[in-house]
């Protein structure tokens, strides 16, 4: 259907329909509106990885949540419909790509601050030094901040191809 990296991307977002739902969505929910399956899980994820970013949620968090639910998620189904249902050509669709580059930047931007945050205050939360918790936490995150990176700067390169091309036919 598509090249690897592609692929890849469809199953990034696939995958992350459910998290987005399940799991991130109780950054900015109150408990009392979560649904039995959303708070078992958030407990589980919270006992389970020390994950302190979802005790006591900042107001940044909840707003960086709030704008996944808001802007990503809608993201995540188009590109979904884009690559696998309503696309003709190989990959994703060329009006896709300039919006796919904005959702990496935000993602990995997002990301990378709550990495930071970990960083910095995971003695401050009971995580000493360079523990397997200090680890598991990043390995958590990590992956959220590579992907999203890789795939702005991807899509940024095919749009900046894509305008090459097209200045050059122009001439």
């Amino acid at each position: 259907m598509g090249s690897i990296t592609d692929n890849v991307y469809f199953y990034y977002f696939l995958i992350h329909i459910p998290i987005t739902l399940l799991m991130d969505s109780n950054y900015a929910i109150p408990e009392n509106y979560r649904l039995t399956i959303q708070q078992k899980l958030y407990e589980f994820h919270i006992n389970k990885n020390k994950d302190f970013l979802g005790l006591n949620v900042e107001l940044w968090m909840k707003s960086f949540v709030l704008f996944e639910l808001i802007f990503q998620l809608p993201i995540f189904i188009y590109a979904i419909y884009d690559y696998y249902f309503k696309n003709d050509k190989i990959g994703y669709s060329k009006k896709l790509w300039p919006i796919l580059s904005i959702y990496g930047f935000n993602a990995s931007f997002t990301t990378l601050i709550c990495i930071i945050y970990i960083i910095f205050k995971s003695e401050e939360n009971g995580i000493v030094g360079f523990e397997f918790e200090f680890w598991n936490l990043l390995g958590l995150y990590t992956p959220t901040f590579i992907l999203p990176a890789y795939m702005m700067f991807d899509f940024m390169n095919r749009c900046m191809r894509e305008l090459n091309d097209t200045k050059v036919k122009d001439q």
